[in-house]
């Protein structure tokens, strides 16, 4: 790679945006490869890139180049506003590397001075605030806020205001901000402008609060005074969200990757019952997600509970156990094929039930474990199939929560044909799911439970070579390396089968001593030997059952050829 031209401004104002251009071009015979590099740009006292240069933006390229191919790109750079006087700016292509090319780094940047004009200080107040009383969170509200140059100076150029929530008079750290409004001022001293915004109310949470602007966040303009930017509005603001009603269908249209907020009241009554919250949407061609929490608005990062990670246009929600109080719920969502869609909200109290059973087939010649999931479960209940001539207690039963467990059932020359699965408490209460199971043809032995508890091989004569063959396995991993790099590999396993497996154990061993670890740090103690154990992930002990999946994720370095071998 060659910078073959730059294009830099040969003046610039302090605080001020700049435009900055170059070309890049592969002067070798042969295509770059890889994931990409980094172009930027820095602010140096000399003319030779290094550590002590500050960088002051920079731009990624995904795509690469062919032999003689070349492209253009630029950058709006702003000045530091604490600068005056004589610097250079200098343009770097590839500046952490990432191309391969052996001794030829030497081309990969051009320089040009810059001569930093510092403009007599002006001084920017906001001298008022106005806001609503009252707004809904996750809507848009309208505020206005004036600011004066109380400076003897003009402010002009570019800038940033912030607008904030406060609970206080005073900006802190720790207030959300809502909105960044960029702005062309030019103010003569004394002058004052009056600037009108709109600004949605994500991500904040529930209460009163001043609504509070701070202008030029990012001191662009050179101030006299930058301590006195910062006004908040007279009156409060209270924000709330819509209430979902229970056993309600409440209609509502969500907007791309916008939060859509509502809350639940949950009155003493309800302590401890099970609350399921659906979302459905009138688009086929949305992925839509749903949080909740209790006390507080949720997001995608800070939440309670939510739908799980299935991606989807409907949903589902479930809170195990209700508390009395509020919970508050957010729906985010994006529709490919339209800006919005609309959606269905629908919160229920759910009885004692079995809604769901995974897998909900499983062959006859050894043990079935299934994920049951439903409502008000509890532990030490009996789980059976039943077909009105065939009655299966489970051997076992794996207790969760009171949403989720796990049942293994020995099939073992059980009839095949469709089963009801029940699930009986000890006060005999009694929660169905009609042909919630089948049985069906074994796809192999291995082992099973007994009534009693204990494992026996199952009715595979070659119940090792069974067991192997429905162990599906796959890796990820970069098909190439520069020496010296840390490389993540990736496992992937499965039970392809229709019967439980023992977890399966798989060792990995380095034939040409690169070094294996499950951690990056490990990597020093030179292992060349690992075991992996092909476990489901919050899964039942001890078994790998039908269609379970998972991952597990080890580390190698670049030190000597990476040939591995996976084998039992």
């Amino acid at each position: 790679l060659a910078l073959t031209q730059a294009s830099i401004p040969a003046t610039g104002i302090a605080g001020q945006p700049v435009l900055v251009k170059w070309t890049t071009k592969n002067i070798s015979a042969t295509a770059t490869s890889g994931t990409g590099w980094v172009d930027g740009v820095f602010l140096s006292n000399d003319l030779v890139l290094d550590a002590g240069d500050v960088l002051l933006q920079n731009k990624t390229r995904t795509q690469n180049l062919s032999a003689g191919q070349e492209y253009m790109d630029s950058l709006l750079i702003t000045i530091p506003s604490n600068l005056a006087g004589n610097y250079v700016l200098i343009v770097g292509t590839d500046i952490h590397n990432n191309v391969f090319e052996y001794q030829a780094e030497s081309n990969n940047s051009k320089y040009s001075f810059i001569n930093v004009i510092s403009p007599p200080p002006s001084d920017l107040v906001v001298t008022s605030v106005q806001s609503p009383l009252t707004a809904i969170a996750g809507q848009s509200v309208n505020i206005s806020y004036t600011v004066k140059n109380t400076g003897l100076n003009p402010a002009n150029g570019s800038l940033k205001d912030g607008i904030y929530l406060s609970r206080d008079d005073a900006w802190d750290i720790s207030d959300p901000l809502i909105a960044v409004e960029p702005v062309q001022v030019n103010l003569a001293p004394g002058g004052e402008i009056t600037r009108n915004a709109t600004v949605k109310l994500t991500g904040v949470g529930i209460g009163s609060y001043k609504m509070l602007v701070r202008t030029d966040i990012l001191d662009n303009i050179v101030e006299a005074n930058n301590a006195n930017n910062n006004q908040v509005s007279e009156d409060t603001i209270h924000i709330d969200v819509k209430l979902l009603p229970l056993n309600v269908v409440t209609p509502d249209t969500l907007v791309n990757n916008t939060y859509l907020y509502y809350k639940i009241q949950v009155p003493d009554s309800l302590v401890g019952e099970t609350l399921l919250v659906t979302l459905e949407s009138d688009s086929t061609h949305a992925s839509n997600e749903m949080y909740i929490k209790f006390g507080n608005v949720p997001s995608r990062a800070v939440f309670d509970f939510n739908h799980g990670t299935t991606l989807g246009w409907n949903q589902e929600l479930i809170v195990p156990a209700l508390q009395a109080g509020t919970y508050y719920l957010a729906s985010y969502g994006n529709n490919t094929s339209g800006s919005l869609q609309i959606i269905r909200l629908k919160a229920s109290i759910l009885p004692f039930a079995i809604r769901s059973v995974n897998s909900n087939r499983g062959g006859n010649t050894g043990s079935v474990t299934v994920e049951l999931k439903g409502s008000k479960f509890e532990p030490g209940m009996q789980i059976k199939l039943d077909n009105g001539a065939t009655t299966i207690i489970a051997s076992s039963v794996y207790y969760v929560n009171t949403t989720k467990l796990f049942a293994t059932f020995n099939l073992l020359n059980k009839p095949l044909g469709q089963y009801t699965v029940s699930a009986r408490k000890a006060n005999n209460s009694l929660a169905s799911l009609t042909n919630g199971f089948e049985i069906i043809a074994g796809s192999g032995g291995g082992f099973y439970i007994t009534d009693n508890g204990t494992a026996d091989p199952g009715c595979d004569p070659h119940a090792s070579n069974g067991i192997n063959a429905l162990i599906n396995i796959s890796a990820q991993y970069p098909p190439a390396s520069r020496r010296n790099r840390v490389i993540a590999i990736t496992v992937f396993f499965g039970n392809s089968g229709n019967v439980d497996l023992p977890v399966p154990t798989r060792f990995v061993f380095s034939r040409d001593g690169a070094p294996l670890s499950m951690t990056v740090e490990g990597l020093t103690q030179n292992l060349q030997e690992l075991s992996l154990e092909f476990r489901e992930n919050n899964g039942p002990p001890n078994i790998l059952r039908p269609g379970a999946t998972g991952s597990i994720t080890f580390y190698t370095k670049s030190i000597a050829n990476m040939y591995f071998i996976v084998s039992d």
